[in-house]
């Protein structure tokens, strides 16, 4: 049988394209030539702009180019005029401004303008300008809310009743609650936490203890971890889990145990988390003296170390913070103690500064690399913070002598 002949298709299936004469291409490319010398477009440029467009755009009459320009310059003065007329400065930084930046910076102070309306709405009255420096800006060194909220903390400072609670807790002693402390420094380095969730971690801990909860000694660990993760979760980002608050504690209390303590503490507090501590007011000290890397490291070694002072349970967070500017200043010689600058930001006197400058760098020098409790002390002995811990520490019978 012989083979059947193949139909001429393609691979879908589609019939083949019709040959096209030469005599039909030439008629149609005379036809396209035509077409085009009369001024219509080409049928292979459909987007073509049409011959008399671009003689009329070529050869425009110089009049209405002229008046054209003229009412560009016309509106241009209207806006310009508005522009003066508007009560924004138009140079907020002493500079003139010209074209798209004026347009932005103008935007940008007339939205400030609207937001600080809205404040006063809601606030129920003006908020305080920033005072402006001597060039008439609004930019200074320290930013000028700053000083409102020390006033904020300093309020919220002398509302504070701190008392020692050690009485009311007979399961519990100073040394179980160093142990504690010191365990909670290395938690909070593993935790790669900031400085102030350390603080307030310990803060919640003493508060919660001086509630009258009376806790037993199996049971502090437990408080500890806890109050480290109420204070990661107010002060990170990225808090830890409390998976990881479990592991850390060696398995020793499960997930549910730690969510029910985290209840618990927060009753005992009433929610009330945002209070000052000696790290505020610390940053406070060291923004306005201008301290280098070596004088802030020393100032947060005694600060931390102050942490595991029980009796320091009763001074003002901001004497504390005065007390270890003091002790940093000490230690590297400077001339002054502190200064009547530091004396008048603390607000507090060199002698109040001084007396707990004593205690606390009595107290710094039993909790060495010999003592029990390491953790602040090899943590401030790398090479990050400058080994400020390995330094020599004045004698307190000779601190004395800075004062007179």
């Amino acid at each position: 049988m012989p083979p059947r002949k193949r139909s001429k298709q393609s691979c879908l299936g589609a019939e083949p394209a019709a040959k096209v004469s030469k005599v039909l291409r030439r008629a149609t490319a005379a036809e396209n030539k035509a077409t085009s010398a009369q001024g219509a477009p080409r049928k292979d440029e459909p987007f073509a702009e049409h011959p008399e467009t671009i003689v009329k755009k070529r050869a425009r009459d110089p009049q209405a180019i002229e008046e054209e320009n003229l009412n560009k310059k016309g509106l241009l003065t209207e806006k310009m005029n508005a522009r003066k007329d508007c009560k924004v400065s138009q140079e907020p930084c002493g500079l003139p401004l010209h074209g798209e930046e004026e347009s932005l910076i103008e935007f940008a102070l007339r939205t400030t303008e609207i937001r600080m309306a809205l404040a006063n709405a809601m606030v129920g009255g003006p908020i305080p300008q920033p005072p402006k420096n001597q060039l008439g800006n609004s930019y200074t060194s320290l930013p000028p809310p700053s000083s409102d909220i020390m006033d904020s903390l300093f309020r919220a400072e002398s509302l504070l009743d701190r008392q020692l609670y050690m009485p009311i807790q007979p399961d519990i002693s100073e040394k179980m609650r160093m142990t504690l402390i010191d365990w909670l420094v290395s938690v909070h380095l593993k935790f790669e936490c900031r400085p102030e969730t350390l603080f307030l971690a310990v803060d919640v801990v003493d508060r919660y203890l001086a509630a009258g909860n009376r806790t037993l000694r199996s049971m502090l660990q437990l408080v500890g971890v806890t109050s480290m993760l109420l204070a990661a979760k107010y002060e990170e980002i990225w808090p830890p889990e409390v998976n990881e608050c479990v592991s850390i504690s060696a398995n020793t209390y499960p997930r549910e145990e730690i969510l029910k303590m985290e209840r618990e503490i927060l009753r005992a507090l009433g929610f009330k988390l945002t209070v000052p501590n000696v790290m505020h007011f610390l940053s406070w000290l060291l923004d306005v003296s201008e301290a280098d890397t070596v004088s802030c490291n020393l100032a947060y070694y005694f600060a931390e170390t102050s942490l595991l002072h029980y009796e320091l349970l009763t001074c003002k967070p901001s004497i504390v913070a005065a007390a270890c500017m003091v002790l940093a200043r000490v230690t590297q010689h400077a001339a002054e103690p502190l200064t009547p600058t530091l004396c008048h930001y603390a607000r507090c006197s060199l002698a109040e500064a001084s007396d707990v400058a004593k205690r606390l760098l009595e107290f710094t020098h039993t909790v060495t690399a010999r003592s029990k409790y390491t953790a602040i002390f090899h943590k401030y002995s790398g090479r990050n913070l400058n080994e400020v811990s390995e330094l020599p520490l004045p004698n307190p019978d000779q601190l004395l002598e800075w004062f007179l």
